[in-house]
């Protein structure tokens, strides 16, 4: 008889897993924090072994890397070290990804963040938001840390939508080539139909300049759409683009926009187009600091309910006053009273974060 001589499968820890399983579907440590909504650096401990994730987080981790849902359960427990055989489990080591004229579609940029079920409702900001998708473009504007992106999620749930797609951009994004196709396939998941000529297109040794694509796409989804619901696209991060002819394409787009379709832009900054012409016409709705703010009321339900504190009235007034409502600063306060022993003068000596843009530049 012979003797196999066959090498056992290697078991992999959670971190090599996870390190690999990025690495195949071509993700780095921003996209699947994106994804996993939580920060590049938790992605970072968890692949050095320097944590765990919780249980939540482990959940969002195997949507974003495609872990089929019969394998979830398992998968969570490898995660949280309680199940190493899964990490023995045959995966699909081919990316979700399609190859695009010289573009990798990476389809993880079309997925919205999970909103999390811990987050205070604010019925106030999503009637504002509701409201405000009546009139063809929306503008959420504020610096980081006010929870844009996570309202902006909240459209997926809406039932005055048939279909909504969300589309997260980054610096590489400048490429109009590369933006034109994550455009159009975000558009094909609201009508299917639509946007093979484009794409074909950009396929072309000369192809068209991106203005006459999108306007191409617009008369497409007009004539093809005219009789359905109303359908919305989340452009998120918008900030990050800075082609002018990117901008010039998208505001084209925009002036012709099919009637069906209700278009969000997400940004830091407003971005460079005819704003003021489209606020005049009454065609956009804009969502700024103001409005996002924590209210006294949020800013209660935030502190004593999602971060577990029991916090006095007077307390989360000073609180939210000195944090001027803003969200990221409400949350450095609550770990920080997590974290002392005296909440009474932690929270007399708080000084509030101001320099927002600092303290959370990626």
């Amino acid at each position: 008889m012979s003797e196999d001589t066959s090498q056992p499968s290697q078991v992999l820890s959670f971190s090599a897993w996870l390190k690999r399983q990025r690495r195949i579907l071509d993700l780095t440590r921003d996209d699947l924090g994106r994804c996993a909504h939580c920060s590049p650096e938790t992605i970072k401990k968890i692949e050095s072994d320097e944590r765990l994730p919780s249980k939540e987080l482990a959940g969002l981790i195997a949507d974003a890397v495609s872990v089929p849902p019969h394998q979830r359960e398992r998968f969570i427990q490898f995660a949280r070290g309680t199940n190493p055989a899964f990490a023995t489990l045959e995966m699909d080591s081919t990316p979700k990804v399609e190859s695009i004229s010289n573009t990798t579609l990476l389809e993880t940029k079309l997925f919205a963040p999970t909103i999390r079920s811990a987050l205070v409702v604010r019925p106030r900001l999503i009637g504002v938001l509701k409201s405000g998708l009546a009139r063809p473009l929306t503008l959420i504007a504020s610096s980081a840390g006010f929870g844009k992106t996570t309202l902006a999620a909240h459209i997926i749930t809406f039932d005055e939508f048939s279909r909504s797609a969300w589309l997260s951009l980054d610096s590489d994004d400048n490429d109009p080539t590369r933006f034109l196709t994550y455009f159009i396939h975000a558009c094909q998941r609201l009508q299917p139909s639509v946007g093979e000529l484009g794409l074909a297109s950009l396929r072309a040794p000369q192809a068209p300049s991106p203005k006459n694509i999108l306007a191409a796409l617009a008369s497409e989804m007009a004539r093809t759409g005219a009789d359905t619901q109303p359908v919305a696209l989340v452009l998120d991060d918008y900030h990050v683009i800075n082609s002018p002819e990117i901008h010039n394409a998208l505001a084209y787009f925009i002036e012709n926009l099919p009637p069906q379709l209700r278009l969000v832009l997400v940004t830091r900054a407003d971005p460079p187009l005819p704003l003021a012409r489209w606020r005049a016409r009454n065609l956009l709705t804009e969502i700024r600091t103001d409005a996002l703010r924590f209210t006294h009321d949020e800013a209660a339900a935030f502190f004593n309910q999602s971060a577990g504190l029991a916090l006095q009235a007077e307390q989360v007034t000073a609180l939210e006053a000195r944090t001027e409502g803003w969200i990221a600063g409400l949350q450095l306060a609550a770990l920080s009273i997590q974290a002392t022993h005296n909440q009474a003068e932690f929270i007399a000596a708080f000084s509030g974060i101001r320099d927002r843009d600092v303290q959370t530049q990626k």
